[in-house]
């Protein structure tokens, strides 16, 4: 099985540590500019931001908020 651990990255703080959002995901979509990510027990996260970055063999997903 292969999850991952999603975390945003904070607004505008250097040096704060990403906020987890969701552990053990295993699916994520897009719903126009929203990402959506979905644990192994179908929980759903939504959330405005653009991928950071995706480390497959570290299971992390790296979320940046969206700027308005």
């Amino acid at each position: 099985m292969c999850e991952a651990h999603a975390y945003l990255l904070a607004e505008g703080a250097s040096g704060e540590p990403p906020e987890r959002l969701m552990e053990n995901v295993v699916r994520m979509t897009f719903d126009g500019d929203i990402v959506v990510l979905q644990d192994l027990f179908g929980d759903e996260v939504r959330v405005d931001a653009s991928v950071k970055e995706i480390a497959l063999v570290e299971g992390r997903i790296m979320l940046e908020p969206r700027h308005l």
